[in-house]
């Protein structure tokens, strides 16, 4: 009988530990692909602001860039998008349906998603300056979600780290 309470307690412990494990793995890659999409909104401004390209080329080299799956496949749809359906849908319909496609593939929260969601909302026939105060000010926004969600991960995160696990 003593054989069978110890084996259920390693059992509850062990599958805890592994969801705890679970959960830090799905944190820090959320808290990855969200600075995965700072770099490339930085970028984006930069070329916005020196007119380096158009956005569907901006996107289509981000496609090809060594980001995550999900990053990958958010930026690989748009730009297929804006291309084939360029006059059909605006940037920001072809970014959302984007974003609610690719988001679950990134572990991004359902709060994230409608953040990265309003990154359509930019003006992109407006002048360059207002394009680029739209974008730094949605990194703005981005550096504090991301930091944010690093503090929520430090401190869930404690005692994982404590055993050099996290």
């Amino acid at each position: 009988m003593d054989i069978i309470k110890i084996t259920g307690a390693a059992v509850v412990l062990m599958s805890s530990f592994m969801l705890g494990m679970y959960f830090v793995v799905v944190n820090k890659t959320r808290i990855k692909n969200l600075a995965d999409i700072d770099e490339t909104w930085r970028t984006i401004s930069a070329e916005i602001r020196f007119q380096s390209g158009s956005l569907p080329e901006i996107f289509k080299r981000f496609a090809s860039h060594e980001y995550s799956f999900g990053i990958k496949a958010l930026y690989k749809d748009v730009y297929e998008n804006m291309v084939v359906d360029s006059e059909k849908a605006a940037f920001d319909i072809i970014w959302r349906e984007s974003v609610r496609n690719n988001a679950s593939k990134s572990c991004f929260l359902r709060e994230d998603e409608e953040f990265l969601m309003q990154f359509g909302n930019m003006p992109v026939h407006l002048d360059i300056q207002t394009q680029t105060d739209f974008v730094n000010h949605m990194i703005s926004m981005l550096d504090d979600r991301i930091k944010k969600a690093q503090d929520k991960t430090d401190s869930q995160c404690r005692i994982y780290r404590c055993m050099g696990i996290a």
